[in-house]
């Protein structure tokens, strides 16, 4: 705690992990995080805001995208239980709703859940 960021690892084949990346949030206190496809939605707590993150399918390496969405003192990915923000981030990103492999859109109503 204290830099705002998210640390990304790779496994070695020794199974020991290695440090790849420290990349920040763009915001206060990320207290958690989901993936949508490439994207990761970063609950900020401090800052009131979800932030968006890009995945760079290639080199796995985070990219901020400059998306975020206000929200009062998130602790928790909301992009895990709503899908209207679910919605929201994805057409922030420019997607559709059910464009990510795996994403089940917002047609699955309020309560979907990522598998």
């Amino acid at each position: 705690r204290g830099h705002d960021s998210i640390a990304a690892f790779s496994m070695g084949e020794d199974g020991g992990l290695r440090l790849c990346q420290t990349i920040p949030t763009g915001g206060r206190t990320p207290r958690d995080f989901a993936f949508m496809g490439e994207y990761m939605a970063v609950a900020n707590q401090g800052s009131d805001e979800i932030t968006v993150l890009r995945m760079d399918p290639e080199t796995g390496k985070l990219e901020r995208t400059g998306i975020s969405a206000p929200m009062s003192r998130p602790a928790s990915a909301p992009c895990r239980r709503s899908s209207i923000l679910r919605a929201g981030v994805l057409s922030r990103c420019g997607l559709r709703p059910g464009s990510l492999h795996g994403d089940r859109g917002a047609a699955q109503g309020e309560n979907a859940r990522e598998a």
